[in-house]
């Protein structure tokens, strides 16, 4: 059993020393019906949030390729989010089903 707690402990102590030197950075985004690249590739990111902020629109994500209606990521209105496990290194595209709909990506 001590010897699980330990293992656990030097995981946890690991994990936590790698990520504090990393800034949590957000990216404010406004999608629209053209599909844009909010963010590009990035080979060492280890942290992925994105929310819609928007009571109106759906947003649709996609990574290395342009998202719409039948193939994406779909985030619903009111704080619809994706936070994934695994985080994907590719570049990050966005679309919405109307103008100027509000998200936020927080990368790391």
């Amino acid at each position: 059993m001590t010897s699980q707690i330990a293992l656990m402990a030097a995981f946890t102590d690991c994990c936590v020393a790698r990520r504090l030197p990393f800034p949590f950075v957000p990216f404010p985004f406004l999608a629209g019906v053209v599909v844009q690249q909010i963010i590009p590739t990035q080979l060492d990111r280890f942290y992925l949030f994105i929310v819609n902020n928007s009571a109106a629109n759906r947003i649709f994500v996609g990574f290395d390729y342009e998202p719409n209606v039948n193939n994406g990521v779909l985030l619903e209105v009111n704080l619809g989010f994706y936070e994934p496990w695994i985080v994907p290194t590719n570049g990050i595209f966005v679309a919405a089903a109307g103008a100027a709909t509000p998200g936020l990506a927080i990368v790391a």
